[in-house]
């Protein structure tokens, strides 16, 4: 599943095109297999990956509208958070908290913290990136 709030965002997202740029630091062999070269430059994710995404237009903040998404073990939430108040980002860490599996995990953004938002979540550190997990038993 893919959400964002813009349908613009969503509709340009369910084309899977991207620039060489976007592309390059994949190993070829990934880009052989999973994207086309289209003839302007820009590679398209094949029909397969993109046709197992649901695109879904979402209010991250509308407690209401989270509520249908349920049961998720992983979470991209990368450079949306800083965009938001301090007020508004609690409630989306709580609707994101509230969507995952016990022992899910979510990722941030580099400028992003979630020690500075909630501490719902537990800090994992690994080489080259930190995570936050949601406990396996509840917390809030």
């Amino acid at each position: 599943m893919a959400s964002d709030i813009d349908t613009n965002a969503l509709e340009k997202a369910k084309k899977g095109v991207y620039s060489e740029r976007s592309v390059q630091n994949l190993p070829r062999e990934i880009v052989k297999k999973y994207f086309k070269y289209l003839d302007n430059g820009y590679y398209q994710i094949c029909d397969d990956l993109r046709n197992s995404v649901e695109f879904v237009r979402l209010n991250i903040i509308d407690t209401k509208e989270t509520k249908r998404y349920r049961g998720f073990d992983l979470v991209f939430c990368r450079n949306l958070l800083i965009y938001f108040d301090d007020l508004s980002r609690k409630i989306a860490v709580e609707n994101l908290f509230d969507s995952m599996n016990p022992g899910g995990f979510i990722c941030l953004g580099h400028s992003e913290s979630m020690s500075r938002i909630s501490p719902i979540f537990k800090i994992r550190k690994f080489p080259e990136a930190i995570v936050y997990q949601k406990p396996l038993e509840e917390v809030k």
